[in-house]
């Protein structure tokens, strides 16, 4: 009797336990369905870090452009390549990454390039590759229209930007 009734159970499980593809996709589009305009970190310490970040707007030379600063807490890992002395008050950003690792790779790769960049990371954390750093909003304006123009490296949507660091 118990080996008939742990093949009964063995057959359910492998028979009626199955998913499939159409499960996955409803199940997938409740889901994104209920956290229409939501931040995939709402809710976490993450968010709470990303609210910190302002973002201000100058207007800025004899053209009139407007452009875009963030201010964020931010400090200087070990062998990131900068210190506080040594960094500007605004700071073009071109990458930011979860992984020192893959940050301190741009970076690298940025400095072959004649760049002199550099890693700094945020209390999330989240780690910043800074390709050019100065105390001129209209200089970092520039650099930061340049890499947006060209194709120094590859960057993810929302990038490059200006970070102010005090």
């Amino acid at each position: 009797m118990k080996k008939l009734i742990m093949m009964a159970v063995a057959a359910i499980m492998v028979t009626g336990c199955k998913t499939t593809e159409a499960n996955y996709r409803a199940a997938y589009e409740t889901v994104i369905e209920r956290n229409k305009g939501e931040s995939p970190t709402e809710g976490t310490i993450y968010h709470r870090y990303r609210d910190q970040r302002r973002t201000s707007s100058y207007v800025i030379g004899e053209t009139q452009d407007t452009v875009e600063v963030s201010r964020e807490i931010v400090s200087f890992p070990k062998d990131g390549g900068a210190v506080r002395d040594s960094v500007g008050q605004y700071n073009v950003v071109v990458g930011g990454f979860k992984q020192v690792f893959n940050a301190k790779a741009m970076r690298d790769r940025l400095n072959t390039m004649d760049y002199e960049a550099f890693v700094v990371n945020t209390r999330e954390p989240l780690y910043y590759v800074v390709a050019f750093t100065t105390d001129s909003l209209e200089i970092a304006n520039e650099v930061m229209l340049k890499f947006k123009a060209g194709d120094v490296v590859s960057m993810r949507s929302g990038y490059p930007f200006v970070l102010e660091i005090k």
